[in-house]
């Protein structure tokens, strides 16, 4: 984006920090991340990763200079590497059985529909500047008169996901799986007879033996899961 790079006067250095900092963040944050879902509950590790998105957001959206953008964007990232560990958690624990492949599947799509749609608000937002310039020259004779809000409104869009998500986390239930090792059984109960049976206790799937116990914690599968939670962000994927 012009104006970004005229802007911040960018090196080979600070061009590539800026791509590769969001991925660090993500795999900082990757690590532990995965302990906060289990230690405090899905929605609020979800609720925290919202509240790191929306200060890297506005870290970037009012940066003065490239270290305050960088930085903005590592925030960003750990925000990222929180959400990617526990929102998948909460979907699969959450959603009825018969959904469930369908739901996760929406997710993981919906990871490719954001980066869509960051892509066309940044290519929107850098065609109204120049034009509202009314300049008819070439992008290197125009970088240097376009607003920064080319490359700040971009950075702050992303504020509004974060509230919107904070918000409808208001209205939904805790994963049954977390209530049941939190001892919180008549919760869980209820959880699952409404996800499952329209509210209905006595219905045998919500009423499985199975499903109201401890399951077993098998240490090993825990340390591969938070290994592949670092390696998929070192390997931006």
């Amino acid at each position: 984006m012009p104006t970004y790079t005229s802007y911040f006067t960018l090196n080979t250095a600070t061009k590539s920090l800026n791509t590769g900092i969001a991925y660090l963040g993500g795999t900082v944050s990757a690590v532990g991340a995965g302990f906060l879902t289990d230690w405090r509950g899905r929605r609020e590790a979800i609720f925290w990763s919202c509240v790191i998105t929306l200060i890297g957001a506005v870290l970037m959206s009012s940066a003065t200079h490239i270290a305050m953008f960088i930085v903005g964007r590592f925030i960003i990232g750990m925000g990222l590497g929180v959400a990617a560990t526990a929102t998948p958690t909460y979907v699969a624990e959450t959603c009825p059985p018969k959904h469930r492949a369908f739901a996760l599947g929406l997710y993981f799509s919906c990871w490719g529909v954001g980066t869509m749609i960051a892509a066309g608000i940044c290519y929107r937002v850098c065609s109204d500047t120049l034009q509202s310039q009314n300049l008819r020259l070439t992008i290197q004779q125009t970088q240097h008169l376009s607003s920064t809000w080319a490359w700040r409104t971009p950075a702050l869009v992303q504020v509004g996901p974060s509230i919107i998500t904070a918000i409808i986390l208001l209205f939904v239930p805790e994963s049954p799986r977390w209530l049941v090792n939190q001892d919180r059984h008549a919760e869980a109960l209820e959880v699952l007879a409404i996800v499952n049976a329209e509210g209905d206790k006595d219905d045998p799937l919500v009423v499985s033996p199975s499903i109201l116990t401890h399951p077993p914690v098998y240490l090993n599968i825990i340390i591969l899961q938070r290994s592949i939670e670092v390696f998929n962000m070192l390997t931006s994927t």
